[in-house]
Formats: structure tokens, C-alpha cells, sequence
């Protein structure tokens, strides 16, 4: 097969004196590989080990003719083995009006799975999609994770592509700063391991054939936190279901159906946030002219 079947750009030529065969091809065609990438292979799980930690708040208010006292303390244990890690988070807190009160939190165990890229999640953990918000869910989660990529692949940044007429060099700057230079041979490349360039301009990108021959053009640099690279994709393939609590309270016209979850408590002042860490995010209450409403947020509470 000729290299030239390859592509135009590709070529090949020999040179009897030194009985050495030169190969030209497009750098789009060539297997390429991110900067900072580290093989699997040579990834380390640490050691096993255990820990704690905790936070401790205390708040006081003026009341009439005294004071109030509130303190919460929020904890997280720990525990890894090669590459299973095991987490428990939960709260104490008391007041001079309240006993002391243990709340539980969550617990999770999670386990990375080096050859496909993924981690598996069990228990209550909080989805890795932003677009779902911070509702936890219980139960079995496979998903992908970007502190798995090498760090020029973690965020957005846009591709860079464009056609060198000989062996060139390309030069993108952002701001006057040099952001990334590599050497390519003639033909189509493509650049897409950029570092994320965020939102701080346009890259403005030069192809260098010789100092009298440049190629100059721009490349809009605008990102928002939900963007991906071309290619590549989020995802979560969960088995859960959603991990709140639900209780019922006789009502007027019916029964109410509370449901609450941890991560959605909507607290009105400082001082409930700390001695009521777990608030309802919603209520659904029948009553005789709808059927049912339901009421979220401050709403929920009166």
C-alpha cells in the first residue's frame, strides 16, 4: 500500500547516501498521546490506613434575659484497603434546650476501576452530574471520573486545528502568554490536550512555516462548567433510589406525607441550620379543593 493512500499530505523519500527511508505523515493521522499521561499500570492505591476528622461549631444568641448556647459537631470516618474505601459522616448536636442528638449523615463505599476509567459507588453518595443537583441517592452507581485523566484532559478546553503546508511549528498564545508549542509535519493536525483555558479571552493560534510564512487565526475560548471536550462524555449509570426519610402527621383535611433529605434542607435562620441540620425540602398535603399541592421551600415550613 502506498503512504501516499494515507493521505495527500503524506510522503515518503529516500535518501541512497545514507540508505534511510523519510516518512511524512499528518499529525492528525498519528496516535497521539495527552501530556501527563501515566499508564494504569503504574498507578498507586496507597496504604491501607484509617482516619477521623470533625468539625465543631458553637453558636450563641441573646434571648431575653439570657443566653442561648447551640453546638454541633460533624464528623467523617474513614477507612482504605488497596483500592476500596469506605466513608461514614455524622453529626452530634445538643443545646441548653435540646439533649444531645446523633444524626446520621451517609456512608458510602467507593472503589475506582483503573482499566475502564470508571468508579463504583455504594451507599449514599451525591451524584457526580451537576445538572442533578445535590440529591443523595442510595444504592449502586458506576460512573467516570476526571481525576482519572491526565490533568491536560480534566476540564474544558477547545480543540486547535488547522493545515501546515510544510513542517511547521504552532504557537497559541492567550493574553500574549504562550500557552502550548509543538512541532508538526505537514498536513492536517489537531492539538486537544490543552490545559483549560477558562474564560480569560480567545486563543490566538500561529502556524510558523518560515519567519516571512505564518498562518495567524483565532479560536473562541468560551466555556461554562457543564461543557466536555469533543469526544468525550460524563456519565453515571445509577440503581438507587432517592435516600430521605418519609413520615406522615394527621392533618385537618388528610395525611401529609413528609419527605425530607439532608442535602436539601432549607433552614431560615443560621441558628436552625446548626441545631436542625435535616429539614424537609418538600410537602405534599391533600386538601379538599385541589387534591394536592405540594410545598417547597420556605413554604414547607409555614
Amino acid at each position: 500500500m502506498a503512504i501516499t493512500s494515507l493521505s495527500a499530505h503524506a510522503n515518503a523519500t529516500f535518501d541512497a547516501a545514507e540508505l534511510r527511508i523519510d516518512l511524512s505523515i499528518p499529525q492528525v493521522l498519528m496516535a497521539r498521546t495527552a501530556r501527563g499521561t501515566v499508564d494504569p499500570a503504574q498507578w498507586d492505591s496507597g496504604i491501607a490506613t484509617a482516619f477521623a476528622s470533625y468539625t465543631l461549631d458553637l453558636l450563641s444568641e441573646p434571648e431575653v434575659d439570657t443566653r442561648s448556647l447551640h453546638s454541633a459537631l460533624r464528623y467523617t470516618g474513614g477507612f482504605n484497603s488497596g483500592l476500596w474505601h469506605w466513608r461514614y459522616q455524622g453529626m452530634l448536636s445538643a443545646s441548653m434546650r435540646k439533649p444531645l442528638e446523633h444524626v446520621p449523615s451517609r456512608w458510602f463505599i467507593e472503589r475506582p476501576l483503573p482499566d475502564a476509567g470508571m468508579m463504583l459507588d455504594l451507599g449514599t453518595v451525591h451524584p457526580a452530574n451537576t445538572l442533578l443537583g445535590t440529591v443523595p441517592l442510595l444504592g449502586a452507581t458506576i460512573r467516570n471520573d476526571d481525576r482519572m485523566l491526565p490533568d491536560s484532559l480534566r476540564g474544558y478546553a477547545p480543540p486547535i486545528r488547522g493545515i501546515a503546508t510544510h513542517r511547521s511549528t504552532v504557537i497559541i498564545r492567550q493574553h500574549g502568554s504562550v500557552v502550548h508549542k509543538a512541532t508538526v509535519p505537514a498536513g492536517p493536525f489537531v492539538i486537544d490536550d490543552l490545559y483549560p483555558t477558562g474564560n480569560r479571552g480567545d486563543l490566538n493560534v500561529e502556524v510558523v512555516d518560515t519567519p516571512r510564512d505564518v498562518q495567524r487565526f483565532s479560536v473562541l475560548s468560551t466555556t461554562s462548567p457543564h461543557m466536555v471536550r469533543p469526544g468525550t462524555a460524563r456519565f453515571a449509570l445509577p440503581n438507587r433510589r432517592a435516600a430521605c426519610f418519609v413520615s406522615s402527621s394527621p392533618q385537618r383535611d388528610g395525611l401529609a406525607s413528609l419527605i425530607g433529605c439532608p442535602s436539601l434542607h432549607l433552614p431560615r435562620t443560621r441558628m436552625e441550620q446548626l441545631i436542625n441540620p435535616i429539614q424537609p425540602a418538600c410537602l405534599t398535603q391533600p386538601t379538599p379543593s385541589i387534591g394536592r399541592r405540594v410545598l417547597c421551600g420556605d413554604d414547607a415550613y409555614g
